[in-house]
């Protein structure tokens, strides 16, 4: 971590110092104190490596020296030579501010650590709504659903994983409003569903053989888990590296926004953004139109525990006749979900 510029604060007064690095772990500092300190006198000075030198008033100044270690959290603490000092800072109120700030961190590695009898618990949240207009009216469908489900490790190799997938309940409903209200419930437990059958691969993706998905809820529940984790990188990262997303047909790009370093662990924070602009064929008394999809992306992955911890999508589409104003069609999902890891003999 290359920091510029480091500033103290010492009862309301500032100085500035220009930091340098020892090593990946340590950022050290010399700054000048900025005000006298009244109980050192100028001529019995308490400073036997003589670094300090003569306030205007006679008294001596001293260099503070802050010391970060990037790696813990990145937070400063001061190193004193001697005794003395080390009393002197504690008395005094200090804050730390830095500027001008760029990262040069150690590449980190993002990958799963699965073995056989790991368990999962997951927690989807899922609303999704259409609407089509068309000369005899409009047509809205719009799903909301919860789903609970543990998935759980049953072979791991060097290519990935196969998991198993055990829903534990859901809950929501579906409404269409065609000129009526109709309302399907989704309300479901354990005993209603049987395992899925799916795979982590080694790029970290989930993928689920569709042909176990035939219960009745089988749209929504492909909606909840299908392209659920994000694809990780083969190779070590650093912040703001990029790589391709699971939705290549609207040019999904991955990055990491940043890391949080704290008590020995890694957690990384990815972004994706996709978007495509496409055109629609006349159909019936409709002319030709285009189609704009966006969508956006948000996930953390603990490095240190080779788990992904949140993930939340947003897409949505809308498609309009090229010579007028209004979407003939608009589409919403919105998606959350976490992944906790359950602790053996739980």
């Amino acid at each position: 971590m290359w920091i510029r510029i480091i500033q103290v604060r010492l009862r309301g007064e500032q100085a500035l110092g220009t930091p340098w690095v020892h090593d990946r772990h340590r950022v050290s500092a010399h700054v000048p104190l900025p005000v006298p300190l009244p109980w050192i006198s100028s001529g019995q000075s308490r400073f036997p490596d003589g670094q300090g030198h003569r306030h205007r008033h006679g008294h001596e100044r001293r260099t503070a020296i802050p010391v970060m270690h990037p790696l813990a959290g990145g937070r400063f603490q001061f190193e004193a030579s001697n005794d003395m000092l080390g009393a002197m800072l504690k008395r005094i109120s200090v804050a730390l501010i830095l500027a001008s700030t760029a990262c040069a961190e150690e590449p980190v590695e993002m990958k799963w650590s699965l073995a056989k009898g790991d368990k999962f618990a997951l927690e989807v949240s899922l609303d999704a709504a259409s609407e089509t207009r068309d000369a005899d009216g409009k047509y809205e469908t719009t799903r909301t659903m919860k789903l609970s489900a543990v998935m759980e490790v049953m072979e791991a190799g060097e290519d990935g994983a196969e998991v198993e997938i055990r829903i534990q309940r859901t809950s929501g409903k579906m409404r269409d409003i065609d000129g009526e209200i109709e309302d399907t419930p989704l309300d479901s437990e354990a005993r209603d569903w049987t395992p899925i059958a799916a795979t982590v691969t080694k790029g970290g993706e989930l993928k689920i053989d569709l042909k176990t998905l035939m219960q009745t809820s089988e749209i929504m529940i492909a909606d909840c888990l299908m392209g659920l984790f994000p694809p990780l990188p083969d190779h070590a990262v650093k912040s703001k590296d990029t790589w391709p997303g699971l939705d290549t047909a609207n040019s999904e790009k991955l990055q990491v926004a940043s890391f949080a370093r704290k008590s020995g662990k890694v957690e990384a924070t990815i972004e994706g953004a996709a978007g495509s602009e496409e055109k629609v064929p006349a159909e019936g008394e409709r002319k030709a139109g285009i189609r704009k999809i966006q969508g956006t992306s948000k996930a953390v992955f603990d490095a240190t525990d080779g788990c992904l911890r949140s993930v939340s999508l947003q897409m949505s589409s809308e498609a309009r006749e090229e010579t007028k104003h209004k979407p003939f069609q608009t589409q919403s999902l919105r998606r959350t979900a976490t992944v906790t890891r359950i602790k053996p003999g739980k």
